[in-house]
């Protein structure tokens, strides 16, 4: 075969390798293809979503099946703990120490309806949780029950009737009342294991709370 024939046939195998080549090349470099489901079937945010870490609800209890004219305990406030009235007016407290679960599930029958939990890991006291409904809000520490707070609008009182809204006349008409010198969260007074605070005239009760709390002093 002539030289320059032996040439033309060099340069066809050369480009027909090259060719080859860059196809290779093109395949392995082509990313992977990812299916994605229809519109319609993707979850929408909110399905997918976690719940927000520090708030959630829990709910009171089922009906055991009870008459439902049938009156439950009246929660009360206590120094050491709640104290649950029943109708035939024999009490029992709910005292501190006691399983959160079942702090909640008396709570919740009582008033008939369940609220939410948070927490906060930066109490004086040492990271605590909460379980609150209206204005009652129940402390807990490693799953057991140490104080309470009430505020508006809960009604809760104690056996004797202090109580949001309560004057300072008014609980000194049965009990002893002594004021917290020098407290740096207001007018802050004790009395018989529970403690409060009263308004900015220092007249009228807005809060009580007994156990461990989480104020910031």
């Amino acid at each position: 075969m002539p030289e320059k024939g032996m040439m033309k046939m060099r340069l066809a195998i050369l480009l027909s390798g090259l060719a080859l080549v860059g196809c290779s090349s093109q395949e392995a470099e082509a990313p992977d293809v990812v299916e994605t489901a229809p519109a319609a079937e993707r979850a929408s945010p909110e399905e997918t979503s976690e719940p927000a870490p520090d708030t959630e609800t829990w709910d009171a209890p089922e009906s055991d099946g009870a008459d439902a004219s049938e009156k439950g305990p009246i929660p009360t406030l206590d120094g050491n703990g709640l104290r649950m009235v029943l109708q035939t007016g024999a009490t029992r407290v709910m005292a501190f120490g006691m399983e959160r679960k079942l702090i909640e599930n008396v709570v919740g029958r009582a008033l008939g309806k369940g609220g939410t939990r948070s927490r906060n890991a930066e109490c004086g006291a040492g990271p605590m949780e909460f379980s609150k409904v209206d204005g009652l809000t129940l402390n807990f520490q490693d799953g057991k029950f140490v104080g309470w707070t009430v505020e508006a609008p809960s009604s809760l009182s104690t056996m004797d009737g202090i109580a949001i809204g309560k004057t300072r006349a008014e609980i000194e008409d049965t009990r002893a009342l002594t004021m917290v010198d020098d407290s740096t969260l207001g007018q802050e007074f004790t009395t018989g294991g529970i403690g409060g605070f009263l308004d900015g005239e220092g007249d009228t009760v807005n809060m009580l709370f007994a156990g461990t709390q989480c104020f910031f002093r």
